[in-house]
């Protein structure tokens, strides 16, 4: 998610009946900080597929609690979210898929939201929209991006429990895969995995895959901005991440 308001892309937001897929712990530090910007602060795992994935996914329990400080970002409120993504492994074309949840403000057309909001983002988080209600707090759910494999009948999508946008034809060039947790405003200003720490299960889809086979994360590299932390184990396919 960036911190920039731009125009909503068109979504469609449907119930989404799934099966769960397993949660597990993870245990290790980051070893390096993450680029930001300043207003911008990481808990991120990278998976090691490289540009052979077409989706990511995870399995994760939302946090019991997600203080937000209001007085972030000029009046407008930090933002505190955890996602997947699919992007490009170059960083060449802009392309990009997030899905994920948040709290607290939201930039793409504004609001302070105290709950947690599924949402998804395009092109480097250029565009975004949310859907219509709240996740359950203390609760498993998946979360997936999928990017469109030209010539399938089937889009893509990015879906985060109940909630389901239809993303079309949008592909993704030499996409990898990974997720993060992101907190904006000063930091330590608001929490990020509920505080103490939120784990993820990480999932990729390959080419040959599409749209319905999962398949676990074999390792990945981790980075973060203290006072946040993110770790996994290696191998395997297990990450946290949290602070305040």
């Amino acid at each position: 998610m960036k911190s920039r308001a731009k125009s909503l892309v068109a979504c469609l937001v449907v119930a989404l009946a799934g099966t769960l897929l397993p949660h597990t712990a993870v245990h290790a530090d980051a070893l390096h900080d993450c680029a930001t910007d300043g207003n911008h602060s990481y808990g991120r795992a990278n998976s090691g597929w490289g540009s052979q994935v077409v989706g990511t996914g995870a399995t994760t329990v939302t946090p019991t609690q997600w203080p937000v400080d209001r007085n972030q970002n000029g009046g407008k409120g930090g933002t505190t979210d955890e996602a997947v993504w699919v992007f490009d492994n170059n960083s060449n074309s802009g392309t990009s898929i997030e899905s994920g949840y948040f709290s607290g403000y939201w930039p793409y057309g504004g609001g302070f939201f105290t709950g947690l909001v599924p949402y998804f983002t395009l092109n480097n988080g250029s565009v975004g929209a949310r859907a219509g209600g709240f996740l359950n707090a203390n609760k498993s759910i998946w979360m997936a991006t999928r990017a469109y494999l030209p010539g399938s009948s089937v889009n893509g999508a990015a879906a985060v429990d109940w909630a389901y946008f239809d993303l079309g034809h949008y592909t993704v060039a030499t996409p990898t895969n990974l997720e993060q947790g992101e907190v904006t405003g000063a930091p330590g200003s608001s929490w990020m995995g509920g505080g103490k720490g939120e784990s993820f299960l990480g999932y990729y889809q390959p080419a040959s895959g599409y749209p319905n086979a999962w398949y676990n994360w074999g390792f990945s590299t981790t980075c973060a901005n203290s006072p946040y932390w993110a770790s996994g184990n290696n191998p395997g396919s297990g990450f946290s991440n949290g602070g305040f």
